[in-house]
C-alpha cells in the first residue's frame, strides 16, 4: 500500500487521485485532505489516513441521502448556495489581483501613471 501522504501529495496529474467510489461519485485524495483538515486528523498516520478517509466516505453517503430526500430544494438551502455562488464570483473576480499583460495597466493606473500605448 502507497503511504497516505505520497497519495495526498500527488501533483501532476490532470486529476487528483480517486481513492474511493461512494455510490457513483469519487472521492479524492483532495477531499480526503481537506476532510482532514477540517476534522484535524494528522493524515501522515495510517490512522488519521484512514479515519480522514472514513469521515470523506461518510460525508457523500448523507450527501447522497439529502439529495434522495431533497433537501436540494429547501428555500433556505437554495439561499445559502446563492450566497456562496456570490462570495466565489466576488474572491475570484474582484479580490484577486489582475495577471498576465493585463496587470501592468492596472498597476500603472493605480500608481497614477498613464499606461504605455501598445
Amino acid at each position: 500500500m502507497l503511504s497516505p501522504l505520497l497519495i495526498l501529495c500527488a501533483r501532476g496529474a490532470d486529476a487528483p487521485p480517486i481513492l474511493a467510489t461512494v455510490n457513483g461519485t469519487p472521492v479524492t485524495a483532495v477531499e480526503v485532505r481537506e476532510m482532514a483538515m477540517k476534522n484535524n486528523r494528522p493524515i501522515a498516520t495510517k490512522e488519521g489516513f484512514e479515519a480522514a478517509l472514513k469521515d470523506a466516505v461518510n460525508f457523500e453517503l448523507l450527501a447522497a441521502e439529502a439529495e434522495k430526500e431533497g433537501y436540494q430544494n429547501d428555500p433556505e438551502i437554495r439561499k445559502l448556495v446563492k450566497a456562496m455562488a456570490v462570495q466565489r464570483m466576488l474572491k475570484e473576480k474582484v479580490e484577486s489581483p489582475p495577471t498576465g499583460p493585463q496587470a501592468a495597466p492596472a498597476k500603472d493606473q493605480a500608481a497614477g501613471r498613464a499606461a504605455p500605448d501598445t
